[in-house]
């Protein structure tokens, strides 16, 4: 292992203040056509996407309110046996009843589906 000391004064920007100026001048004079080319481009997708970030979620926590009002005045259960309202959500929002039952149980609808049509 040495023991001598690395010899750092050549990156001291207070020893040579020109110096460093002279290579911060450099770097912005070579990035400087792509900065123009980009600020002349406009704005991209992402800009977009992000300036409408705080309207989606209102329309969103809107929607989700909306939501929750509409399935808390579904019934749960039909009330009565002779009632003709839906005994399901997915049957209550129109869905034939042999499609409702794949959907809630999760399965592929079968064949009595396609002979319910």
């Amino acid at each position: 292992m040495d023991d001598e000391r690395i010899d750092l004064s050549a990156l001291d920007p207070g020893a040579a203040p020109d110096r460093v100026e002279r290579g911060v001048q450099a770097v912005l004079a070579r990035v400087a056509p792509s900065l123009a080319a980009r600020r002349a481009r406009g704005p991209v997708v992402w800009d977009v996407l992000r300036a409408w970030r705080r309207p989606v979620l209102a329309a969103a926590a809107l929607v989700a309110l909306l939501c929750a009002a509409v399935l808390g005045r579904v019934p749960a259960s039909a009330s009565s046996a002779g009632d003709t309202r839906a005994s399901t959500l997915t049957e209550a929002a129109g869905v034939p009843a042999s499609l409702a039952r794949s959907i809630e149980s999760g399965s592929a609808p079968g064949a009595e589906f396609l002979f319910d049509l």
